[in-house]
C-alpha cells in the first residue's frame, strides 16, 4: 500500500510514474518547486527514469517551472530583506541553473542599495556611530556587497539624528 505522497510500502514497491506525477502536483499546490528540489524530495520513491518521466511530464503540462521558482523565490527573499549574495547563494543550492540565477541576481542587483537601506532602517531605527560595526555585520549577513554597506551607512545627506 502507497501513502500518500508515493512512499514505499513496507513490502518494498516502487512507485509509478502516475503516483509521481500525483505527489509532485500535491507538493506544488504548497508553493513553487525547482525541478532538482522535486527531484530530491521524490527520489526515494522510483527509479530515476520514472521519476524524470514524472518531472519531465510536469514541466510539459506547466506544473513546475524553474523560471516560476526562481521568481517566486527571489519576490519572497527580497520581502524578508536579503541581499543579492545570499539569494544567489540559497537558489544554488535548489539546484536552479546559472543562467537563471544570474538573470535573477543582475535584477535585484540593481535594487540593492534601495533593499539594503530599507533593510537597514528597518533593524536600525535610531542608529548611532556607535553601531556601525554591527550594522555593517547585519547587511553583510543578509547578503548586501562591502559596497553597498559602506554607501548605506555613509550615505551623505542623512539628518544628525541618524549620526552623520
Amino acid at each position: 500500500m502507497r501513502s500518500r505522497l508515493g512512499q514505499r510500502s513496507s513490502d518494498g514497491e516502487r512507485a509509478t510514474e502516475a503516483e509521481l506525477y500525483s505527489a509532485a502536483l500535491r507538493l506544488l499546490g504548497r508553493r513553487e518547486y525547482s525541478r532538482w528540489e522535486l527531484h530530491r524530495k521524490l527520489s526515494g520513491r522510483a527509479d530515476d527514469a520514472t521519476l524524470d518521466a514524472a518531472l519531465g511530464r510536469l514541466v510539459a503540462d506547466g506544473y513546475q517551472s524553474d523560471e516560476r521558482f526562481v521568481e517566486s523565490f527571489v519576490r519572497s527573499r527580497q520581502l524578508r530583506g536579503q541581499g543579492p549574495a545570499r539569494i544567489e547563494a540559497e537558489l544554488r543550492q535548489r539546484g536552479c541553473a546559472k543562467a537563471l540565477i544570474d538573470h535573477a541576481v543582475a535584477e535585484i542587483s540593481e535594487q540593492g542599495l534601495e533593499l539594503a537601506r530599507a533593510a537597514f532602517e528597518k533593524r536600525f531605527p535610531s542608529y548611532r556611530r556607535e553601531d556601525y560595526a554591527r550594522a555593517g555585520r547585519f547587511l553583510a549577513g543578509r547578503g548586501f556587497s562591502a559596497d553597498v554597506i559602506h554607501r548605506v551607512l555613509r550615505t551623505p545627506g542623512q539628518d544628525s539624528a541618524r549620526g552623520e
